[in-house]
C-alpha cells in the first residue's frame, strides 16, 4: 500500500485509512485525476482541456458549489481517494 494509506482486509471486506495525505499519495491523485474525471481516452488526448491543470480547476470550481451540508463535497473526495486507491491496488 501507499505511503499514509492503511489498508485492513477481512477477506470480505476492505477498509482504507489515510492518515496522512503523504506526498506519494499527491503523486498518484495527480497521476490519476484526469482519467477519473474524463476517461483514459480523453485524458490522453493531449488536449489542454483535460491537462492534470484544468481538471483541477473544474474539480475545485465544482468542489467549492455549496449544497448546505457538505454532503457533495464529502462525496467528491471520497470517489476521488476510492478510484485512485482502486487503480493503485
Amino acid at each position: 500500500m501507499i505511503e499514509g494509506v492503511r489498508k485492513i482486509d477481512s477477506g470480505e471486506w476492505s477498509v482504507y485509512f489515510i492518515d496522512q495525505l503523504s506526498d506519494a499519495l499527491k503523486i498518484e491523485i495527480r497521476h490519476h485525476l484526469s482519467t477519473i474525471c474524463f476517461g483514459s481516452i480523453n485524458a490522453n488526448s493531449g488536449r489542454i482541456a483535460y491537462s492534470y491543470k484544468a481538471t483541477a480547476r473544474e474539480f475545485v470550481k465544482r468542489y467549492i458549489t455549496q449544497d448546505g451540508d457538505g454532503n457533495r463535497q464529502k462525496g467528491m473526495v471520497g470517489e476521488l481517494l476510492f478510484h485512485v486507491l482502486m487503480s493503485i491496488e
